[in-house]
């Protein structure tokens, strides 16, 4: 019997193993991914068809199948076609009967080598009628634990444990994809268990389905729930994880944005075990080779492995395995396997271990580096501590003190001024441009002075390529003058590391991106985001400092953004020749990010191992009005008075508003002219200082865990609320709905008069302001009040649709 098969790539090392066992049976097998991606593949698969006696397809989303399709229909009425897929609409590819497409169904998806087997007699069947019958599809457990050194499967956690010899270590959860068991391509997962093992960990495998016969389907639609249940907790409750390591897609309990759920409190899944969910990233179709050379990593396949995942949370999206291509001498086999990038397992293995251990370290014992930013081209004074919208050294500083109280055994600052001078006091920068390194050693700012040899036991393990590629712009360690400049932070032939120590808690500031010497040739900011150049030696050492000599459980880098997520190396699924791998090394990271910036956090996350706190941002309220400006405000206001009770006194503030107007230097801004008519002249003036009005500005930098109170937390949710949302909804719209005002004819008219309130629809955005003001205010004061009722006292009889009130 002549068999083609196009199918995905899991199935095919089954159905190749299986038609070995059988003299009769001629197969020729194509990934629906190669011919995908393949012409020529393509027009090979053609060619099997043709010659085939059977074809046996799983239909899946690659574009080729609707003009294969096309193709089938021309041999439909010579061979028979059977067409599986997850999706039952496409069985209908098929023309054999719908009862024999859904028994080979089943042998496909229960899986394992018999059912493989009986799916290819069976297949026999309908080419020779008098061929026997296989036995029928045989149920495979859908879910267990399995291990690399155990044959067979458990059922339940107790019986695995009773067995595991590292029952007593702590325990890393994986749960992991049935098809990868079933069809016996587990190599990947016997890597991370083994390598977990090697660092001390013990491991409870569980393997899980993505896709189950139609029956079970039906019984357990809610399964994700019950596995964790039932293998992760135990029947008294206790969680046995310490950490889950997830390799599935998403569990069915995520919330769903779209709808609206609720998503505050995220996964109740996570929220249960409440322990670190590590999301490694698995490349089914890339090659190793491939992605090595990709420069962005994972390419196309980022969507679906690493963005789709974060949505619940998960962390850590280190590549773990690619594709690699099967050559058994038969050219009519094409398919790929999951295999484990060795390196990487490691580096996945050992950042799990210290996830536990920081969790298990009595809070005196644990160590905490922070890592302030760092500004490039500023002075030794402005580079300490730049951040987006934070007071990143009153942070800290808090932060500290907070630790202090909480039992950690830590010195602090009393505030962030005190933490400042300290740190340019004793010169605790990485700094050789605007001081020297005999200063930051004399006022002690000095951790360490590194020597070569203990460097070089960390860089001569990284790769020929890479210590290439740093000692090619920075010379040999500890660094080297480089056409004319000396090399970057070196003291007597040792690499100097900077920082302040306080007992189990560093402050450290950002070594330099790059450049060196005292002369500042204006490449430095190029450097800053060059994505070829790598950061010098002293950059390395301060991190292998941070986690080999001081021990820290966690590093944490304080506000948005530092260096270390923009440093050269692949944009996703890192390898350990990027920079950011190497920095950051097997720490745990977490980084107090600006929530107003997801893009850059998200580059963070993937790139350096970043776990995000979010602060708020700083708080703001309307720029208002001063001096010469709310002087012709001021006037305008009395014009529009004047225009109906007296000509002449309207016409004299003319003169005054024209004259305001030129001494605020204001008639360049809104072109004015000596032919503009004076209606005019109101019109653009109400424009523009409703605009200025209206302006958002920053009131001060935010302090990490400083809830804006009062005043400040009114004006914070009245900005938050002003603007209109997803939902089409403000509070300002809301309230010019109540007026019945409509707040887009507002928005374009707000020079222009608003006769429902007797004022400029710009004066009215700046009263509706000030009513949310009032309305929020009074909602804090009156949590249960109706709303309603409270904007009602507040509008009076202005208010026409209270009831209509968001």
């Amino acid at each position: 019997m002549k068999l083609t098969v196009i199918s995905w790539d899991i199935y095919a090392s089954m159905f190749i193993r299986a038609a070995k066992r059988f003299n009769d049976i001629e197969l020729s097998l194509y990934s629906s991914k190669s011919v995908e991606s393949s012409p020529e593949q393509y027009e090979k698969a053609l060619q099997s068809l043709e010659k085939a006696d059977i074809v046996f397809l799983y239909r899946s989303g690659e574009s080729f199948w609707d003009e294969l399709e096309a193709y089938l229909k021309k041999i439909y009425s010579r061979k028979p076609v059977v067409c599986v897929s997850s999706n039952p609409t496409f069985w209908t590819l098929s023309n054999v009967p719908f009862e024999t497409v859904s028994t080979c169904y089943d042998y496909l998806i229960y899986g394992g080598m018999e059912n493989f087997s009986n799916l290819l007699l069976f297949l026999k069947t309908r080419i020779n009628l008098k061929e026997p019958l296989p036995e029928k599809p045989r149920r495979i457990p859908w879910t267990g634990i399995y291990h690399p050194h155990c044959h067979g499967h458990f059922t339940d956690t107790a019986a695995y444990l009773s067995w595991y010899q590292y029952r007593d270590r702590p325990m890393a959860g994986i749960i992991f994809s049935r098809s990868y068991w079933v069809n016996e391509n587990c190599e990947m997962i016997d890597s991370l268990v083994n390598d977990l093992e090697a660092c001390g960990l013990g491991c409870i495998p569980l393997f899980t389905y993505a896709m189950k016969d139609r029956e079970e389907q039906q019984k357990d639609a809610d399964h994700e729930k019950g596995i964790i249940d039932s293998y992760f907790i135990s029947p008294e409750g206790t969680v046995l994880i310490d950490a889950l390591v997830k390799m599935t897609s998403m569990i069915s309990e995520t919330r769903d944005f779209n709808r609206g759920d609720d998503n505050r409190n995220g996964n109740p899944i996570y929220r249960k075990l409440n322990v670190p969910v590590f999301q490694p990233v698995i490349s089914p179709y890339k090659t190793e080779k491939e992605w090595r050379d990709d420069p962005h990593g994972l390419g196309p396949l980022t969507s679906w492995y690493v963005t789709m995942p974060e949505f619940e949370g998960v962390i850590e999206p280190l590549i773990l395995a690619t594709a690699s291509p099967v050559h058994d001498g038969n050219e009519s086999v094409d398919y790929k396997k999951i295999l484990p990038l060795e390196a990487r397992s490691r580096k996945i293995a050992s950042r799990i271990k210290n996830w536990i251990t920081l969790k298990k370290t009595p809070v005196h014992e644990r160590k905490v580096a922070f890592v302030l930013h760092n500004k490039p081209c500023a002075s030794v004074e402005a580079t300490v501590g730049g951040a987006a919208n934070l007071d990143s050294l009153e942070s800290v500083a808090r932060i500290l003190q907070q630790m202090k109280e909480h039992g950690y055994n830590v010195g602090h600052p009393d505030t962030g001024d005190a933490l400042a001078k300290m740190i340019t006091g004793k010169k605790a920068v990485s700094e050789f441009r605007w001081t020297t390194v005999d200063e930051i050693i004399s006022r002690g700012g000095c951790l360490k002075e590194m020597p070569v040899d203990e460097y070089r036991s960390w860089f001569d393990t990284l790769s020929k390529p890479f210590r290439e590629r740093i000692t090619g712009v920075w010379g040999n360690p500890p660094g080297e003058e480089m056409d004319g400049v000396p090399p970057a932070m070196v003291h007597d032939g040792k690499i100097v590391i900077t920082g302040l120590d306080f007992g189990n808690a560093l402050v450290c500031v950002q070594p330099k991106r790059g450049c060196a010497g005292a002369r500042c040739d204006g490449k430095v900011c190029k450097i800053l985001h060059d994505p070829d150049l790598p950061p010098p030696h002293q950059y390395f050492a301060t991190y292998r400092y941070i986690e080999n000599d001081f021990h820290a459980h966690c590093v944490i880098h304080v506000g948005t953004h530092g260096n270390l997520e923009f440093l050269p190396g692949k944009g996703v699924a890192l390898s350990g020749d990027c920079c950011p791998d190497l920095a950051i090394g097997s720490m745990p990271h977490l980084y107090i990010y600006n929530a107003d910036n997801p893009p850059e956090g998200a580059i963070a996350k993937r790139r350096s191992c970043a776990v995000l706190i979010d602060h708020l941002q700083s708080v703001m309220t309307r720029s208002g009005l001063s001096g010469e400006l709310e002087e012709i405000d001021r006037l305008l206001g009395q014009y529009q008075e004047a225009q109906a009770m007296s000509k002449s006194r309207a016409h004299q503030l003319e003169h005054l508003i024209l004259d305001a107007v030129e001494a605020a230097n204001l008639h360049h801004d809104i072109g004015l002219t000596p032919d503009t008519p004076f209606d005019r002249v109101v019109m653009l003036l109400h424009e523009r200082l409703s605009l200025i009005r209206s302006s958002q500005m920053n009131q001060g930098m935010h302090i990490f865990d400083d809830i804006p109170v009062a005043e400040q937390r009114v004006d914070y949710i009245r900005a938050v609320m002003r603007n209109v949302n997803i939902n089409d909804l403000s509070l300002r719209k809301s309230i010019f709905h109540c007026l019945g005002i409509d707040l887009s004819h507002a928005l374009q008219n707000q020079g222009r008069h608003c006769d429902i309130l007797n004022m400029s629809y710009g004066k009215a955005l700046d009263y509706a302001d000030d009513t949310a003001m009032k309305f929020i205010a009074s909602v804090l004061d009156m949590p249960g009040k109706n709303s309603d009722e409270i904007m009602s006292d507040i509008l009076g009889d202005a208010v026409k649709n209270a009831d209509e009130l968001h």
